[in-house]
């Protein structure tokens, strides 16, 4: 089975209304739909919860950080939202990409003289963080980098993730689980408690290990919400 077919199958559950836009019928037939990626790892995230929480695991949001970062709404098992478009732009803004834009800005660099291939250049190779700080600049980078500049970026992404996020939990019709999976770092175990805490009103209780020294929950015992953080699989 190739990575493809893969993708299908993890991504089999999602109702057709979740994976259409609103552009001629026949656009959508041809593949002009949602894509979702990344669906094997969302779903290790699931079996990890499954795991290691202390209660069952029914509805569950998983946040894959990286360079390009995905969301994805599961219940029971099956992958029902994501946060992905017809393409790795149409998604979150990652380390290059713009992430999902106004199309009166394309149709602008249009207007302006730029041709098709210099705004595929620029919007998916020379925006995202690397634009907003003014280097390239990955999401480690991003996430320990100091200063006014990253700070402002940072809040750019913590933005756009927290309304993925809080898609997915619509999506759902509540939450019992959200799960980031990230590196062995300080930056992204720090990054997912501040972004956790937004969700404090919703009874996620987040505990005082910043070291993790609790496993992978990251929520106190009795959370409304129990929070995980799951090391990246190399």
């Amino acid at each position: 089975m190739n990575q493809s077919d893969n993708e299908s199958v993890c991504y089999s559950e999602i109702p057709k209304y979740a994976v259409l836009y609103a552009i001629p019928f026949e656009l959508s037939q041809n593949g002009m739909r949602r894509h979702g990626r990344e669906g094997a790892a969302h779903l290790r995230a699931y079996k990890e919860a499954c795991a290691h929480s202390p209660r069952q695991v029914r509805k569950l949001v998983s946040v894959l950080l990286g360079d390009e970062t995905h969301v994805a709404a599961i219940r029971d098992g099956k992958i029902v939202e994501m946060s992905e478009g017809y393409s790795k732009e149409g998604t979150l803004i990652s380390a290059t990409g713009c992430g999902n834009i106004d199309l009166s800005i394309i149709f602008r660099m249009l207007e302006d003289g730029s041709s098709i291939q210099e705004i595929k250049n620029t919007l998916a190779k020379e925006s995202g963080f690397s634009a907003l700080v003014g280097r390239p600049c990955s999401l480690r980078e991003l996430l320990s980098g100091r200063g006014a500049v990253s700070a402002a970026a940072r809040g750019v992404y913590a933005h756009q993730l927290l309304q993925h996020i809080g898609a997915s939990v619509a999506s759902l019709g509540g939450v019992d689980h959200i799960v980031f999976t990230g590196r062995n770092e300080n930056s992204f175990m720090s990054f997912s408690r501040e972004l956790l805490r937004k969700f404090e009103f919703a009874g996620c209780n987040i505990n005082a290990e910043e070291n993790n020294a609790c496993g992978p929950v990251l929520t106190e015992k009795g959370s409304a919400i129990v929070a995980l953080f799951i090391l990246q699989s190399d």
